[in-house]
């Protein structure tokens, strides 16, 4: 079987990148990126250095464009240089980099900006739409803006995918099936009333839909990172799933190869914080710390990476003030130190491979937004297992 996709706030393509994956595990199954939504400049460069090959005809024709078409074009067009607002100016851009972005855009069929897309232009099938939207306004470590409808907060965005999904339903095209994720923080009480009333009009258009909270260490992946899912089905009112789990084989420090990470260079600062908690609290198993009570808070996005290296994942310490870096206490030697996660580690901890990270730095994508564009990914091996129950082994 084949299935056309809309990927909407696709980042750096988790849901193409699990898709893939199974392509290449089962010869019956394809998939194609029908319509792509996505206006941050670095993750439409990466996503497009990931899943397409950058050297092809395809996408050398649109490089190569004439400059003049291509301003014009992305003139039309909103886009964000930090993922939040939009950009005054697209044209202060090198000539090189304009060209990347618009050859990105057009081998992607890229949207863009979703508060622009009309889903009565939408005339392509779409069997799976997916819609990741922004978590900055329910985040615990956010403002707590909300998702009001009308509220004009990032996580508020939501509200465009109801207005499409009415679009598309207006001419008899609603996609037979639909993923949303997000953190967890989306049912505590202050948002739990506009998710449900979002689950209310799925079900008028004649969804029936499915939720869970799962984690990434439940799917083979080392880091306990936990996310909301509500996956939708189109007229089936007996639909049920429940993506199946999978044995975390390896531990931390196999997968992901600590001896080539780097030691921290404020070790001695760590390890006395560490040193002091352990007497405190005259623990046993320093591996085992929850590091949020040092006085330090996890400010990256996947610094809910907090049991000890030795069981399933890892223990992580983000001093205050730090600009997001993760730390990893490890013990060589009979002796405790603190390494740090690069953006390699980020990349692999959210299910994509080395290939990946190396295709983002040829793309000129500097480290610390590679590390941003992997916290704000989707663990992919969850999104594998849900579309193996969806597409393979309904």
């Amino acid at each position: 079987m084949k299935i056309n996709i809309f990927e909407t706030f696709a980042g750096i393509g988790s849901q193409s990148k699990a898709l893939n994956n199974l392509k290449k595990k089962y010869k019956d199954f394809d998939f194609e990126v029908a319509y792509l939504s996505e206006w941050y400049i670095e993750a439409i460069i990466a996503y497009s250095a990931i899943h397409n090959n950058q050297k092809s005809k395809k996408y050398l024709e649109y490089y190569n464009e004439n400059i003049n078409i291509i301003k014009d074009f992305l003139k039309t067009k909103n886009f964000s240089s930090n993922s939040k607002d939009p950009i005054k100016d697209i044209l202060k851009f090198k000539e090189e980099k304009l060209r990347k972005i618009y050859a990105s855009v057009k081998i992607n069929n890229n949207l863009v900006d979703i508060t622009t897309i009309n889903g009565e232009k939408l005339k392509r099938k779409i069997d799976l739409l997916t819609y990741s939207f922004p978590c900055q306004d329910l985040s615990i470590a956010g403002k707590g803006l909300g998702m009001e409808r009308n509220s004009n907060t990032r996580s508020g965005l939501l509200w465009h995918i109801e207005r499409i999904l009415s679009e598309l339903n207006s001419f008899k095209n609603l996609p037979k099936y639909l993923l949303m994720e997000n953190v967890t923080a989306i049912k505590n009480s202050k948002h739990i009333k506009n998710l449900e009333e979002f689950k209310i009009i799925l079900k008028k258009m004649g969804y029936t839909s499915k939720d869970f909270i799962l984690s990434a260490s439940d799917f083979g992946l080392p880091q306990d990172r936990k996310r909301y899912f509500l996956i939708s089905k189109l007229e089936d009112s007996n639909f049920d799933i429940f993506p199946k789990t999978k044995i975390l084989i390896k531990k931390f420090k196999d997968y992901l190869k600590v001896d080539e990470m780097k030691v921290s260079n404020r070790n001695e600062i760590y390890i006395k914080s560490i040193k002091n908690k352990i007497k405190l609290e005259k623990l046993e198993n320093p591996l085992s710390i929850k590091f949020k009570n040092l006085g330090v808070y996890p400010t990256f996005n996947q610094a809910n990476i907090v049991t000890g290296i030795e069981r399933k994942t890892i223990s992580t310490i983000t001093f205050s003030g730090e600009n997001s870096r993760q730390r990893v206490l490890i013990k060589e030697n009979n002796k405790f130190i603190v390494k740090q996660l690069g953006p390699r580690e980020n990349v692999l901890l959210m299910g994509f491979d080395k290939s990946d990270f190396n295709k983002m730095k040829r793309a000129d994508i500097s480290n610390e937004k590679i590390r941003g564009l992997a916290g704000n990914s989707i663990a992919v091996n969850i999104l594998e297992a849900i579309f193996e129950e969806l597409f393979i082994l309904k």
